[in-house]
């Protein structure tokens, strides 16, 4: 889950998606995960289903933030150019 969080963070920073778009993503499957899982696992095996994938996906969203963070901050941001808003050439 790991190297595949890390692999979507990377496509997804090249492409131009921001980091909340992507953890978006990322929790609209765990919440249809978890509703294929309630509606199909007996409840008496629910807490243990949950658990694990609240666990996987937990290190998913952590792989990708960590590794989104590290590609913005070998990113240079552009500084602004005030020139032409006060006029001075």
């Amino acid at each position: 889950m790991k190297e595949y969080a890390a692999q979507i963070a990377k496509e997804r920073f090249d492409a131009g998606f921001d980091l909340h778009e992507v953890h978006t993503a990322f929790n609209a499957l765990e919440e249809e995960i978890w509703n294929r899982v309630t509606k199909n696992i007996a409840p008496e095996n629910l807490g243990e289903a949950l658990g694990l994938i609240s666990t996987v996906l937990g290190a998913g969203k952590e792989e990708l933030a960590l590794s989104y963070v590290a590609l913005a901050s070998k990113t240079r941001t552009p500084t602004l150019n005030l020139t032409e808003l006060f006029g001075r050439n």
